[in-house]
Formats: C-alpha cells, sequence, structure tokens
C-alpha cells in the first residue's frame, strides 16, 4: 500500500528534526574542540584573498529564494512548475559550497582542523587536459556520510545518507527524466532501472531538500548569536600558533566574522 503525501510529510518532520539535532551536536563539538577553528568553519567557501562577489554559498541562498518566489506563482500540476523545482533541487544538491560548513565541522571534530577546500581530496584531474573536475552531489553526499561515521555522529551520518534523491538529482542533470501524468519518469538511457516518482512521492523529496537548507542556517545562526555581544576566543589558527581574537555577530547586517586584533604565540 502506496503511503499518502501527508504520510511522507510526516516523515520529513521526523528527518528535519533528527538533521537539527545531529548538526547541532557536531557544531557543539567542534566549539568545545577549538573555538578560532570553529569560527573560521563557519564560513563557507572562505578563500582568503578572493573577491568579494565570488562566494557560491550565498548565491545558493540567492537562488534558493528567487527559485522559490517563481515556484510558489506558477500554477500546481504544470509541467514549468514541475520543471522549475527541479532546477531548485538539482542547484541544492550540487551546492557544494554551503555543505563545507558541515565538512569544516567535523574536520574540526576530529583534528584535522578548517581547510580552505575541504572537499579538494574528491577533486579528478582530467587525464588529457589536466582541467579540474567538480566532485558530484552524490560523492559529497558519500564523504559527509563517512566522515560523519568516523566521528561517530550516526545520526548525522544517516542525514546526509538520506537527503538527496540521486535518480531525481542524476535525472535533471542529464536531463534524463519525462514529466508524465502519473509522475516524472526517469528512464536511465545509459543503463540501469528505470524509476517513476508518483508526484507525492516526488514532492516529499523537493519538500525535504527545500527544508533542510533554512533548517542548516537556522542552526548556523543559533551558534553565531552566541557572539552578539562579542567575545574574546582562543584556539590554533594552524598545529603551533594559540590565537586569541574577537569574534562578533550582528544579526541586523547578517555579519560575523573576527572584528579584534589578531594575538598569536607559539
Amino acid at each position: 500500500m502506496s503511503k499518502s503525501l501527508d504520510d511522507l510529510l510526516s516523515e520529513n518532520d521526523i528527518f528535519l528534526k533528527k538533521a537539527h539535532d545531529a548538526l547541532y551536536k557536531v557544531f557543539e563539538q567542534a566549539q568545545s574542540k577549538d573555538e578560532v577553528q570553529f569560527a573560521l568553519a563557519m564560513f563557507p567557501e572562505m578563500r582568503g584573498s578572493q573577491a568579494a562577489g565570488w562566494n557560491t554559498a550565498p548565491e545558493c541562498q540567492n537562488a534558493y529564494n528567487d527559485y522559490l518566489q517563481h515556484y510558489d506563482q506558477l500554477e500546481d500540476g504544470s509541467r514549468i512548475k514541475t520543471r522549475i523545482s527541479l532546477a531548485l533541487y538539482c542547484h541544492l544538491a550540487e551546492a557544494g559550497g554551503f555543505y563545507e560548513i558541515p565538512k569544516n565541522m567535523m574536520n574540526v571534530c576530529d583534528g584535522t582542523g578548517f581547510r580552505i577546500r575541504p572537499f579538494d581530496h574528491l577533486v579528478d584531474i582530467h587525464k588529457i587536459t589536466g582541467e579540474r573536475i567538480a566532485p558530484s552531489a552524490t560523492r559529497i553526499m558519500k564523504d559527509l556520510m563517512g566522515h560523519a561515521k568516523i566521528i561517530e555522529a550516526t545520526d548525522l551520518s544517516e542525514v546526509f545518507r538520506d537527503l538527496v534523491n540521486a535518480d531525481i538529482r542524476n535525472g535533471f542533470a542529464h536531463a534524463d527524466y519525462i514529466i508524465a501524468h502519473d509522475g516524472i519518469r526517469f528512464p536511465k538511457r545509459n543503463g540501469g532501472v528505470p524509476s517513476l516518482f508518483s508526484n507525492d512521492v516526488y514532492y516529499a523529496w523537493f519538500k525535504r531538500l527545500i527544508d533542510f537548507i533554512p533548517l542548516m542556517w537556522k542552526v548556523w545562526e543559533e551558534f553565531a548569536l552566541g557572539y552578539n555581544p562579542e567575545k574574546f576566543v582562543t584556539g590554533h589558527l594552524n598545529d603551533e600558533q594559540v590565537f586569541t581574537d574577537l569574534i562578533s555577530y550582528d544579526p541586523q547586517r547578517g555579519v560575523f566574522g573576527f572584528s579584534g586584533q589578531v594575538s598569536a604565540s607559539s
């Protein structure tokens, strides 16, 4: 017997509660491990001297708002509304810069520490051109899932296991889907078992991912608000240097960062 949409959304509610608690726990663990490293991990795509306006994590938020604003104005059941939702789903699944935050939190927890490109180990190099090939959403989710297992964050591992449906992501990314009267069909024209997602099942997967994004920013802000008012923290900038700095968060401007005079000692 197939599940109703209400049942599927109820499962999503359980998933999202689990996701919030698991994310909160890994943020909390990273903060207690090393507060300077934790503060660095709060920044997605922190690339040092990289120019402003070149960070895809804020663009993920912009895309989220842009897509949903358009999506909400479209007629229910229309093909274009489904296509817009698929585009948003794929964008959020592929938003690697956004997922750098939980990855770096886990790096802090296991003692590796904040990394400027935490998914660099997943980047392949083309044998002929030498071009860097970005990892897919599937590889990033598997990496997050595996890393969470290593630090014994079982619930967090299961969250990343169950967050993104590969059939939906791959189908849209490779134009290997058909919007039909009975749902979305994924033929898998290059091999594999074709699948059909009823409209209710697809919507439940879509809702899960679009609800996860603001949930993670909510957890982020819960911790950022701990630095309003500003406070001094101590931790390691690298293996040798101990740093003390003033960290602050301005919720009105949405600005989080180091605001004091950095001091270091070996």
